[in-house]
């Protein structure tokens, strides 16, 4: 709410953002409020006709009520206010301001939230609706399994293992739902003098769904296998045994119900809402217009196709290497294609082509980020990120962080740099002299978290230290003499393990993008968890850094002003501090005077510095291993040793004194043409990054095929995909594209006539980024 400006009015504001293209329909918007009736009467209407034909047997048979019978009469009469709830929800709002006796019309709780006024989902009413529901749910299913647990005690008795088993799935089940009392009323009950639901406190709970839903589905396949034991050894005619297996089967419905309930607490927990709907309706009409696609399974769509193509490399392959292989086994299909990923993913666009990249990357009506980048950045940054803010929110902190990475800035942390990578060289010398087999991926990941450290947080200016501890010791080398401080913050990852960095690249294995072809890479019940706890190591360790950097007031006593006095001088003045942070805090107070709160720049920096360590490491990290690799291969000797002879031209044939050289003179970096080469051509070989876009109803990308013809393709409800690994390894833009040529970035524009092996790029097909 305090985010909602005074005087908005409510009635008219969407409760929730639409997907692009799709607008807010407060008047007559779709319901399945109807839908939602129909089957939850029919529903209540046969667990009546069940329960009394139980109670019947009971009466007719003579026999004493059981456990079983009174927790199944139990879970009949919650369930059935359970339903009564729901539909007394359906029916209740948007009665007292639409004119209309039609439930799907007046409901706002069966419709999409972009289409249900922001009043209505914050009122009292429907908040403590929502409340009442959850807590009867709760007894509702608990009575219910714990009923059919309780049959299985009563008719199973005669095996000791059985009993076991029986009494650990009621454990099991009272645990896993009785436990979602307390959470909800913990976090989403009515509170204050007027019962308000605090719905910021409330959303924490969704986590607990997809673990909940994973766990009852679990304990569903428990119930339905349980007994099937008992019944193989029970000595039976054919038919009565199948007869047997088949009452007992009907538990199966259970496995199916919980297991379709998990897909959409996974979709809603991601957003990923009307996608099976809009994949169809997209399909149909491409068939129809016969655009460029591999061949179409009428079930499995793409699956196979992508799966053929994913079973010719490792299994750890990303998924960039897709369209080149997908290419490779239909090479007619040319350079822009629709891939149906339906229902793991949203459709997808594919683009190798540098002329159709362009027209939704850098044409005046490009494409957004898709939604899936800012899901998969969530859990990292906790949003307010620049990689996650679009419009004048994007160019106001982009702005204010511009200095810090400016190309004259940049040259100025050269010896900064230089530090942390001579510390890297150390390191791989001690490898090489003991011979020892490591991964250098993962020292070139530590070597550039540090670099990141050090850019983003370092300071080291004389005139503001002052001494910590006189002695620090190193586990990079011999114990060093420093003063540091408290602001002067290295990550030192490269020594000794971080917290920050090691929970942080935890956290990437557990983010999911929305779209991969493995259902539990975001399905997973435990990814909420891990997220959970690697975000509090993340958020503590860059908090305490940040306030201690900027305290929300200074320190009074007499014995801190000098301290205090140079602290404030060096988050303000870019003179004396280069770190990124600082010279940002300076901007900030420039852009903004009327708020210079420390507080709040500390918050808004928060995010900003994990994505800027997210965003670099690994990219240069991988860029490195890549061109180590390379540079090894004994059919690329010849590409090293002019490397090594343009280093002795310009740094002196003693390769010890280059660190020195490159820190006293940083402009030597742009004397380098052939390392600059090699660079590029790794990364044309290797790029390290995509760019997925989110289509658009009125964005269509022009292409013409090799016949000639002229075709346009929508791009509607599609994640257009810029394949930049496909577009650097085809031939159509590269002479020799799987060959390793840094001679080609060597080419000038007047050098046409000496490019008799058409090496020249093409011009937007080099994408690394």
């Amino acid at each position: 709410m305090d985010q909602i400006p005074p005087g908005t009015d409510l009635s008219k504001t969407p409760a929730g953002k639409p997907p692009l293209g799709v607008q807010s329909n407060l008047i007559d918007p779709p319901s399945l409020a109807m839908e939602t009736i129909v089957v939850t009467t029919v529903m209540i209407v046969l667990a009546s006709i069940f329960v009394l034909i139980r109670l019947g047997s009971i009466v007719f048979s003579g026999r004493r009520m059981a456990w079983d019978d009174y927790t199944c009469f139990l879970g009949y009469v919650f369930i059935t206010v359970f339903s009564g709830l729901v539909m007394a929800c359906e029916r209740e709002f948007d009665l007292s301001y639409v004119p209309s006796a039609n439930i799907a019309e007046v409901t706002n709780v069966a419709r999409h939230v972009w289409d249900i006024p922001l009043s209505d989902l914050l009122a009292p009413s429907y908040l403590r609706f929502i409340f009442a529901q959850n807590i009867i749910q709760t007894p509702a299913v608990a009575f219910a399994k714990s009923s059919i647990l309780l049959l299985y005690l009563r008719i199973f008795t005669i095996k000791p293992n059985m009993r076991y088993a029986i009494y650990g799935g009621l454990i099991f089940t009272n645990l896993l739902y009785w436990i979602h009392v307390p959470l909800v009323v913990g976090f989403c009950a009515p509170r204050g003098e007027h019962n308000i639901i605090d719905l910021t406190t409330c959303a924490k709970l969704t986590v607990w769904g997809p673990v909940q839903g994973f766990l009852a589905m679990i304990l569903d396949v428990y119930i339905f296998v349980l007994p099937f034991p008992v019944i193989r050894q029970l000595k039976l005619p054919p038919g009565k045994r199948f007869g047997v297996y088949v009452l007992f089967g009907t538990a199966l419905c259970g496995i199916i119900a919980s297991t379709l309930a998990l897909v959409y607490r996974f979709q809603l927990w991601f957003y990923r809402a009307d996608q099976n709907w809009q994949t169809a309706k997209l399909f149909i009409c491409m068939y129809e217009d016969c655009l460029p696609m591999p061949p179409h399974h009428p079930i499995f769509g793409h699956l196979l196709v992508t799966n053929t193509a994913l079973s010719n490399l490792p299994r750890d392959a990303h998924a960039h290497y897709l369209p080149s292989q997908i290419w490779l086994k239909y090479p007619s299909l040319g350079p822009v294609y629709y891939l149906d990923m339906w229902p793991f993913a949203p459709p997808f666009l594919v683009a190798v082509s540098p002329t159709v990249i362009s027209q939704f990357t850098q044409s005046e009506t490009h494409l957004p980020n898709h939604p899936g980048i800012r899901k998969y950045l969530l859990p990292i940054t906790g949003g307010g990120d620049l990689a996650s803010m679009e419009g004048e929110e994007w160019k106001r902190w982009r702005k204010i962080y511009n200095p810090g990475f400016s190309a004259g800035h940049i040259q100025t942390l050269v010896p900064t740099i230089v530090e942390e990578v001579s510390v890297f060289v150390d390191i791989l010398k001690e490898y090489a002299r003991k011979g020892d087999v490591f991964s250098l991926d993962e020292a070139a990941i530590n070597a550039t978290m540090d670099v990141i450290g050090r850019v983003a947080l370092y300071v080291a200016h004389p005139s503001f230290l002052f001494p910590v501890s006189p002695i620090i010791p190193s586990r990079c080398g011999p114990q060093l003499t420093q003063i540091v401080d408290y602001r002067d913050h290295k990550f030192d990852t490269q020594c000794s393990p971080n917290p920050m960095t090691t929970a942080l690249r935890s956290q990437i294995r557990w983010c999911s993008f929305g779209a991969e072809p493995n259902p539990f890479d975001y399905m997973n019940p435990f990814k909420p968890l891990v997220h959970w706890y690697n975000t509090r190591i993340m958020d503590k360790y860059m908090t305490r850094v940040l306030k201690e950097r900027y305290p929300s007031s200074p320190p009074s006593t007499k014995s801190n002003t000098t301290t205090s006095s140079s602290s404030t001088s060096s988050t303000t003045n870019p003179k004396k501090s280069k770190a990124v942070v600082d010279l940002a805090h300076a901007e900030f107070q420039a852009c903004k005077p009327q708020n210079t709160n420390n507080e709040s720049f500390a918050t808004a920096a928060l995010p900003q510095m994990k994505l800027f360590i997210l965003g670099g490491h690994d990219t240069t990290a991988t860029t490195i291993t890549y061109l180590f690799h390379l540079l090894s291969l004994p059919a690329h000797a010849h590409h090293l040793r002019t490397l090594q002879q343009e280093h002795s031209t310009i740094f002196g044939p003693d390769p010890t004194s280059t660190p020195a050289t490159l820190s006293s003179h940083p402009e030597l970096l742009n004397q380098l043409p052939y390392t600059l080469a090699i660079i590029k051509e790794t990364l044309r070989l290797f790029p390290v990054v995509t760019a997925p876009r989110a289509g658009a109803p009125d964005h269509f990308l022009s292409h013409t095929t090799p016949a000639g013809e002229h075709i346009k393709l929508p791009t509607q409800h599609c994640l257009v995909w810029s394949c930049h690994h496909g577009l650097h390894r085809n031939p159509a833009y590269w002479s020799r594209p799987n060959d390793f040529l840094p001679q080609r970035w060597l080419l000038r524009p007047e050098d046409e006539d000496e490019d008799a092996d058409g090496l020249k790029p093409v011009k937007d097909a080099w994408r690394p980024f």
